[in-house]
């Protein structure tokens, strides 16, 4: 059974690969390649401590029977626009994609804003990644802001989705219809 669980130190190198295979596999031919060439597990794991150790940002693990992470979202209560939390990454291992995680992750997402007075969550997308757009739509994520943005001196087309009903989220009642995994928080 997956379980979704804040993550702990000893995560952080298996959440920093999952980054880093997934940006690799995903964003080819989207991003510079130099870019992704450059990604590293030890560099990733530099920018995913934060999520463990700030008091404002969370790094969710989706963990298997062992205890392993299989999938990450990370997540952050500040941004520029008032009452709104964002989620910053969120990566499902190759072999357990299309089983609910990424949905379950961003309904603990949507739940942990609500404890923190948040209205909203956003999200950052590079609009050639269809998969990742629809799926934030399928959650109940609709077009905010479109901009460049840049990566290695490479411009791409993104997207900053919202949420803007967290409770319908969290009770999966966000407009879109999805097939939740049974739930199975461990904290």
């Amino acid at each position: 059974m997956i379980k979704i669980r804040t993550a702990k130190l000893k995560d952080l190198h298996t959440a920093s690969e999952i980054y880093v295979g997934s940006w690799q596999n995903t964003y080819p031919g989207m991003i510079s390649q130099d870019y992704l060439d450059a990604m590293s597990a030890d560099h990733a794991e530099e920018k995913l401590i934060a999520y463990i150790t700030e008091p404002s940002m969370r790094l969710f693990v989706a963990v298997n029977d062992d205890d392993i992470p299989i999938g990450i979202l990370a997540c952050s209560l500040y941004t520029e626009i008032d009452d709104c939390g964002i989620v910053d990454v969120l990566h499902i291992s190759k072999d357990y994609k299309g089983y609910g995680i990424g949905t379950e992750l961003v309904r603990r997402s949507a739940s942990y804003m609500l404890d923190h007075d948040c209205h909203s969550m956003a999200v950052d997308v590079v609009t050639a990644n269809i998969n990742a757009v629809q799926f934030y739509s399928h959650t109940g994520a609709v077009g905010y802001e479109r901009y460049m943005d840049m990566f290695d001196g490479t411009e791409a087309d993104s997207l900053i989705m919202m949420w803007n009903d967290l409770k319908g989220v969290v009770n999966g009642k966000s407009g879109r219809h999805y097939t939740v995994i049974p739930e199975a928080i461990a904290v």
